[in-house]
């Protein structure tokens, strides 16, 4: 292919190509470049998300990549102990059979849906399974998560699901099952307008219009803390 160079970039289109292919470049000289060959190899990324190339489609903070274009990211596998993946723009995340050891997902994107994985998250800090926040049209479908809490007290959130300021969203089909400290009420929150814990729960819903809480099966119990 002989592509030109407009504005320091070459951009050309191939429409079959392998998993993997290798480029080499050759660049013509004149009197502001010499002649160059360079050669690089690059794959094509798909939408299937496992241990093993998650950086790939995150930063190492947890932030979902610019260079990532899917609607969709499918998860496979078991993933240990990853850092928070931060959502910020509109997606479906599927879990196909996909397990999350100790971490889980933040979400201040509108139009984000979290379907289908397995979650275990068990902290003796402040955590939250799934966190979603200054959001609309979330969707939290068939999720099965256990989440184990060992905070001392109420100054941390520590939640298995966590939706608050939230336009327009539905939660179906969880189960949701929790081990959660028993502790008194030092931050309360009088805008919460429910009676105990503010910060500490298994599912805490506040500011959610248009909420949709439908067959899902929440169990909690006692541990000490």
């Amino acid at each position: 292919y002989t592509v030109d160079l407009i504005d320091g970039v070459a951009v050309k289109d191939i429409d079959d190509y392998g998993e993997d292919f290798n480029v080499e470049v050759t660049y013509n000289g004149d009197l502001k470049y010499l002649p160059n060959v360079n050669s690089t190899t690059f794959g094509i990324i798909d939408n299937i998300v496992t241990p093993e190339d998650f950086y790939t489609y995150f930063e190492n903070d947890g932030d979902l990549r610019n260079v990532v274009s899917y609607d969709e990211l499918i998860f496979k596998g078991e993933f240990n102990d990853f850092p928070t993946i931060f959502i910020d723009r509109a997606i479906i995340l599927t879990g196909d059979e996909a397990v999350f050891n100790n971490f889980g997902f933040e979400v201040t994107a509108s139009d984000v849906t979290i379907q289908g994985f397995n979650i275990s998250y068990i902290s003796d800090e402040g955590a939250i399974a799934i966190n979603v926040l200054d959001s609309d049209g979330i969707v939290i479908k068939n999720n099965n998560i256990y989440f184990e809490s060992h905070v001392s007290d109420d100054s941390e959130y520590s939640c298995a699901i966590n939706i608050d300021r939230v336009d327009d969203i539905l939660v179906e089909g969880n189960k949701v099952k929790t081990s959660m400290p028993g502790l008194y009420v030092s931050n309360y929150d009088w805008n919460y307008m429910l009676m105990g814990l503010n910060t500490v729960n298994p599912v805490r819903i506040k500011n959610a219009n248009g909420l949709e809480f439908i067959n899902n099966d929440v169990f909690t119990e006692f541990n000490e803390a």
